[in-house]
């Protein structure tokens, strides 16, 4: 299955509403070399990045959370609420 950056993105911010919630923005760029996308996730001076593996990628077009993510994502919308 190929993967568009737009639908993932989409997707991401579906299975991840606490982004949105906070107004944190995500850019995706696919890195042929680890095989992964790069995640940029920023909201003002606040900025993190996160791989995400394509395998990775792909469950989470089917809906599945990404356990590994949702950790980065939980992590970054903390330091955000503060």
């Amino acid at each position: 299955m190929e993967i568009h950056k737009e639908d993932l993105q989409r997707k991401l911010l579906d299975i991840y509403p606490e982004l949105k919630r906070v107004g944190v923005s995500v850019e995706l760029e696919f890195d042929d070399k680890r095989d992964s996308w790069i995640l940029s996730f920023t909201r003002g001076h606040f900025k993190k990045h996160a791989f995400l593996h394509q395998k990775d990628a792909r469950a989470c077009m089917e809906g599945n959370m990404c356990l590994y993510l949702w950790g980065i994502v939980d992590q970054y919308v903390k330091e955000v609420e503060k």
